[in-house]
């Protein structure tokens, strides 16, 4: 609608046509979307990851220092491999959190200024209704034109952002699957090897 109001503009427009392009413009709806919220689940996203890898560091230093003397042996090798496994597995989650933070919080940029274009869209017609109101048509048709460049660029902003965001949810969705159906970090093999290693150092 925007792109259509801006031809009209484009050519001499009569004065009493102008209000019909100005309710026009100012039909086009906000962008949906909250970018508060998305700021809370990016910063949610952010600590989680920061928890994750504290954890797999933690993790990762257990592996390389002696293990319980309970667990001797192949259990104790058994156990390691496990610690290690599981830190692995950790850090690729940090590495996801970390990533969905990027992620949200470039989403919710594209959206603050989807919203701050319609937010000056709207006081630019408000400034061409009061334009045409006082007779001056071409001030009135000059405001328009702002707006409805505005108007495109606010919709962009947001059909651009979204996308963008799908499409990189799409990717960590895949490559989480790919990692688990992989087989690597810590199998099913890695859990009960560590159930078993507790096992034989009770004996």
């Amino acid at each position: 609608m925007a792109n259509g109001v801006l031809t009209t503009l484009a050519a001499k427009v009569a004065p009493e046509a102008l209000p019909g392009l100005i309710a026009q413009l100012r039909a086009i709806p906000v962008p949906k979307g909250d970018a508060a919220q998305l700021a809370m689940w990016a910063a949610g996203f952010k600590k989680l990851g920061e928890m994750v890898h504290e954890v797999s560091l933690d993790l990762n230093g257990l592996a390389q220092r002696n293990l319980p003397e309970v667990w001797a042996g192949s259990a104790a090798s058994l156990a390691g491999d496990v610690v290690v496994a599981a830190s692995t597995d950790l850090e690729d989650a940090s590495e996801v959190f970390t990533r969905a933070d990027q992620v949200l919080f470039q989403f919710e940029s594209a959206l603050k200024q989807a919203l701050d274009k319609h937010r000056m869209a709207s006081d630019l017609l408000n400034s061409a209704a009061d334009a045409h109101a006082a007779g001056s048509f071409q001030q009135c048709a000059d405001h328009l034109h702002v707006a409805g460049g505005d108007l495109v660029a606010s919709m962009n902003h947001a059909i651009t952002g979204g996308e963008q965001a799908r499409r990189s949810f799409q990717k960590l969705a895949q490559e989480a699957n790919a990692h688990q159906l992989s087989g690597t970090g810590m199998s099913a093999a890695d859990r009960l090897a560590i159930a078993e290693a507790s096992g034989y150092g009770r004996r």
